[in-house]
């Protein structure tokens, strides 16, 4: 009797305890739970959209990167260029005061003491040129002409010299580091004037 009784009352207790509602503490770690487990799922969501937004980044950056290299190589060539035209106008200039002062040497050969004065100030000219890379063509009287080199100021009839060849010097010209910096100025021969009226 006691046996049942006490199975009875275990019964009872377990139904009772099956009926009673939830407490605040289970219901808070079960939304714990719920809560930890859409956590994860967000964070893999947020790893795979970090990840592709890292990409895009990246490949903006590199761009960037690359974008400004190749403005700082324009900028470079563009100062590079002003600078050799600078270098070159300079030099220029320079060599229009040679050409004045070998005029005044010519002119000054009955004066010993002057022309070699003037001579020692085409060399120390001509010193500072050599030292810039530029270098005389060398022109000569009798040279054919050459378009790349000379400069037709106008062309006369000669006897001595023949077609298209130079029969006189007004200015040498000049290279710098291998590139044409001035033309020679020269007079060009037309020939014979005989010959060409016979023609």
């Amino acid at each position: 009797m006691n046996e049942e009784y006490s199975s009875d009352q275990s019964k009872n207790t377990t139904d009772k305890e099956d009926s009673e509602p939830k407490s605040v503490n289970d219901n808070v770690v079960e939304e714990e739970q719920f809560t930890k487990f859409d956590d994860e799922n967000e964070n893999i969501e947020s790893e795979k959209i970090d990840k592709k937004d890292y990409d895009n980044l990246y490949k903006k950056w590199l761009l960037a990167i690359a974008e400004q290299e190749n403005i700082k190589k324009s900028y470079l060539q563009m100062m590079n260029s002003r600078v050799k035209t600078e270098v070159k106008s300079l030099l220029k200039d320079m060599l229009g005061i040679l050409d004045q002062v070998m005029l005044a040497r010519q002119a000054a050969k009955s004066d010993p003491s002057i022309e070699t004065g003037l001579k020692m100030t085409c060399d120390e000219i001509n010193k500072i040129l050599n030292g810039k890379g530029v270098s005389c063509l060398d022109i000569k009287v009798g040279d054919k002409f050459d378009s790349k080199k000379h400069f037709a100021v106008f062309e006369e009839y000669s006897d001595d010299i023949e077609v298209s060849c130079v029969m006189q010097i007004y200015s040498q010209g000049y290279l710098i580091n291998e590139e044409l910096l001035r033309p020679g100025n020269v007079v060009i021969s037309k020939g014979s004037k005989d010959q060409d009226e016979s023609t």
